[in-house]
């Protein structure tokens, strides 16, 4: 079996983003990074793309892991907004004991555009 490939699990990742719940004053759904959008996959998805790619993160010791999957196919998708946050003092956790440190300066945030209609 190879391994999860970004258009793999654009649709699980599609479903997360569409689960986000839309503003009560319309600004649109919230913002997810990679890693939350990874902690919010099917388990069995989730669990296959961190062992077949590895922990995420500074020092993972893997330039392209399971939330590099995950954030390659969000971009996929037709109807997503981007925005960046910069990382300096942020702390992740991913599946409530897994501590990460974003490898990258700036990570991506990723939503469905708010469709009025």
């Amino acid at each position: 079996m190879s391994n999860l490939m970004p258009r793999d699990i654009i649709e699980a990742v599609t479903s997360v983003l569409e689960d986000m719940r839309v503003d009560s004053r319309e600004r649109g759904r919230s913002y997810l990074t990679a890693y939350q959008i990874l902690e919010k996959l099917p388990s069995e998805t989730r669990n296959r793309l961190i062992e077949e790619r590895g922990t995420p993160g500074l020092g993972a010791g893997n330039y392209y892991a399971a939330a590099n999957v995950v954030s390659d196919a969000a971009e996929m998708i037709r109807d997503i907004e981007i925005a960046f946050l910069e990382t300096s003092s942020l702390n992740i956790t991913l599946n409530s004991e897994i501590k990460i440190t974003p490898g990258n300066p700036n990570i991506g945030l990723y939503r469905l555009q708010n469709h009025h209609g």
